[in-house]
């Protein structure tokens, strides 16, 4: 079985801490593995891609999405914005369904 590898993006960590936990207790659930981690925006052009199979754009830093796009487009990496509603309420199996599907599809 893939182990994927997502990174979330945010404005402080805060809520995205919370989400990627229920995330990694849906995957876990599923019995999907994954390694998920959750950065400040403002530092993505510091991170290591290489390995990523997904970056997911929380709602605060969704203007900087195209930005982060043109940055990871040499790593073949997918990039999805979390949508406000899944965001606000948690939903990790939503949020996790979304982007199992985009890097099927990537």
């Amino acid at each position: 079985m893939k182990k994927y590898k997502i990174l979330v993006l945010c404005a402080m960590g805060m809520s995205s801490g919370i989400l990627v936990q229920k995330i990694k207790d849906v995957a876990k659930e599923s019995g999907v593995e994954l390694e998920i981690n959750c950065y400040f925006c403002s530092n993505f052009k510091e991170l290591d891609y290489t390995e990523i199979d997904i970056i997911l754009m929380a709602p605060q830093v969704r203007n900087q999405i195209e930005e982060v796009k043109k940055f990871v487009k040499e790593y073949d990496v997918a990039v999805m914005q979390i949508g406000m509603q899944e965001y606000g309420l948690m939903k990790g199996k939503e949020i996790l369904d979304q982007a199992l599907e985009m890097i099927k599809t990537n």
